[in-house]
């Protein structure tokens, strides 16, 4: 016959204090389901996947170009509106994105009832950093 002696672990060790007054928590408030912005997102991927197909087409007849007589001024004004398609979608993306991070924080300041966390800081940081990429790519898409 096998006696069983209990075993204290560190759990059942830790001394609790008695005089402990428990707070409640404030209520967190629901997250809204935001599908307006996922379906916007998705649809901001969608058309840069179909840019970059269309991006590959258009190489694939530069291509064929070298083959026959197109004037440079033509291949350049080409090549000019392709390039600005493509950074059109590449800023609709950057926005929709900083939309999302931005609700993110929103609902993370929500949830913890605190805006000077390290995480909520950083990721103002990360947003403001981005907000600054985006106007030097304006800036420099407007000096071309």
């Amino acid at each position: 016959m096998k006696l069983k002696i209990p075993i204290a672990t560190s759990k059942s060790v830790e001394a609790k204090p008695e005089n402990k007054v428990e707070t409640p928590k404030p209520k967190a408030k629901p997250i809204e389901p935001l599908p307006s912005n996922v379906v916007e997102l998705e649809h901001a991927v969608d058309a840069a996947a179909l840019a970059v197909k269309e991006y590959n087409k258009a190489i694939e007849i530069l291509k064929k170009l070298n083959k026959t007589k197109v004037s440079q001024d033509d291949l350049d004004l080409f090549i000019t509106h392709a390039r600005s398609h493509v950074l059109a979608l590449q800023k609709e993306l950057e926005r929709l994105q900083t939309d999302g991070e931005l609700r993110l924080k929103h609902a993370i300041d929500a949830l913890r009832g605190d805006s000077d966390s390290d995480a909520v800081k950083q990721l103002e940081y990360r947003l403001e950093e981005r907000k600054l990429a985006i106007e030097n790519q304006r800036k420099y898409t407007n000096s071309c």
